[in-house]
């Protein structure tokens, strides 16, 4: 595992165009970061870079992708069975981008690349007129990296999806600069 700098790694927003080109790198990330019963599908992935509000980014290092941050508005019917999601603040009223998901390759965690990802995305929701980020994020790095963010805890869920886990539904303002301490 070698030692990168940010300024060799492109991120960048994805076109739904784009989806054959990319999935399959995609859907590699999602498995080798996601236990399975949190693991998006191919068909949600493709949805969400379809969806008109959506922000999809993806970090590439030598044309490979090694991470990802993606999201859309809160309301959007992909996220709809997600346990609590009506129950978000200011649920309904079209100014929260929920994050799906942050994934880092595992060659490349621990680099700060989460921190990057998530900065770019709330860079991206404020150009896109969000005023709140919600998501969840499962105890550990995930739930570590949301909370330097800012993000205000709202409840928290056990066993997340099966994973064992707890996950923690949080907001934060889209406004939150990100301190990237590399």
């Amino acid at each position: 595992m070698r030692n990168i700098g940010t300024s060799e790694i492109e991120m960048r927003s994805v076109l739904p165009n784009e989806w054959e080109k990319i999935k399959d790198s995609l859907i590699v990330l999602e498995n080798m970061t996601f236990s399975p019963s949190i693991q998006d599908s191919p068909e949600v992935l493709k949805e969400i870079l379809a969806h008109p509000g959506s922000i999809f980014l993806i970090a590439e290092l030598s044309g490979e992708i090694i991470g990802n941050a993606f999201g859309g508005p809160i309301e959007a019917e992909i996220y709809s069975d997600i346990p609590g999601i009506k129950e978000f603040p200011h649920y309904g009223k079209g100014i929260v981008c929920y994050v799906e998901s942050i994934a880092v390759h595992p060659s490349y965690q621990e680099k700060k690349l989460g921190a990057h990802l998530l900065s770019k995305f709330l860079e991206n929701c404020k150009e896109k007129r969000f005023q709140f980020v919600a998501g969840h994020a499962l105890e550990g790095p995930s739930h570590h990296l949301f909370t330097k963010a800012g993000s205000k805890i709202i409840r928290y869920h056990e066993n997340w999806y099966n994973t064992g886990k707890k996950s923690y539904a949080f907001i934060l303002p889209s406004s939150n600069d990100i301190q990237i301490v590399v």
